[in-house]
């Protein structure tokens, strides 16, 4: 088993988990169970099409909608919160799989909150208001 600590980089850690590392497993995993609608939010529409892609081929009856989205900031998530809303009148599943671990500098968003923080749902309580109140 591989060891890290603050000084590993992103590089270390998917060397050695490379088979494992895939963000997109889920949402395939989900595609096979026919839901009416996916939702995927990320901040490079051209990394996520090719998982659209895939779970088009494992199901084509599932509706798929990309949402862009960058949680290091609020105006980023208040406008996905408004796209979202739009696609859908309720949420079943969220799943968050984004996050910044152990950064080696100090970083602030362009909202000045920390970066891991920001990334992490710090915000959550302003963005859960965003939710509720759109």
């Amino acid at each position: 088993m591989a060891s890290f600590n603050i000084n590993s980089t992103d590089i270390d850690i998917l060397n050695d988990f490379k088979h494992e590392a895939k963000g997109k497993t889920f949402a395939l995993s989900l595609a096979t169970a026919s839901p009416q609608l996916l939702i995927l939010a990320g901040r490079s529409p051209e990394k996520i099409a090719p998982v659209i892609d895939e779970i088009k081929s494992i199901n084509p009856n599932v509706q798929v909608k990309f949402v862009e989205l960058d949680l290091l900031s609020n105006a980023s998530v208040r406008q996905a919160v408004k796209q979202i809303k739009a696609l859908a009148q309720t949420i079943d599943i969220l799943i968050n799989n984004a996050g910044v671990m152990a950064s080696r500098k100090f970083l602030l968003t362009e909202d000045r909150v920390e970066s891991q923080f920001a990334a992490e749902g710090g915000c959550c309580e302003s963005r859960r208001r965003s939710l509720e109140c759109g």
